[in-house]
């Protein structure tokens, strides 16, 4: 998107944290912009538009303003991620299952792979019969000779 614009596009976003993952990267994004030629707006904070016609004081609160809402946004940002942290921790400690759930065997399992295994059927034919993805055939066939 930062190809197309061109010097006195306005870019709207809905947050600054839009910019980056930490203040560094906001900074970086929003000078890119700005030195380009850039307006910015951001929706959730107002007082953060550079419109055209603004003066040396509104300059400045964008730049105060820009400074102290990129690091808060990265500071939130480091707290959910240390929640996700605690919160997978705990699951995990309580014997949760994250993830994906396992992969289980159809009911028609033991029956079409005797057939694949006495070559009566190829992998293929076995697949269809049971209604899998190849992969997914694969991994419970491994999973079923490493018993």
């Amino acid at each position: 998107m930062k190809d197309f614009l061109r010097p006195g596009d306005t870019l709207i976003i809905c947050s600054l944290d839009r910019l980056g993952r930490n203040a560094s990267e906001m900074e970086k994004e929003w000078k890119e912009l700005t030195d380009r030629g850039v307006y910015m707006q951001v929706l959730d904070m107002p007082i953060l538009d550079t419109k055209p016609g603004q003066d040396t004081i509104n300059e400045l609160v964008v730049k105060i303003v820009f400074d102290l809402l990129s690091y808060i946004a990265q500071i939130e940002r480091e707290n959910i991620h240390k929640r996700q942290r605690e919160g997978i921790a705990a699951a995990k400690k309580a014997g949760k299952h994250l993830g994906r759930p396992g992969i289980t065997y159809p009911e028609n399992w033991s029956e079409v792979i005797l057939r694949y295994e006495s070559h009566e059927i190829t992998g293929g034919q076995a697949r269809e019969l049971l209604g899998l993805k190849e992969a997914t055939f694969y991994n419970l066939l491994r999973k079923y000779r490493n018993k």
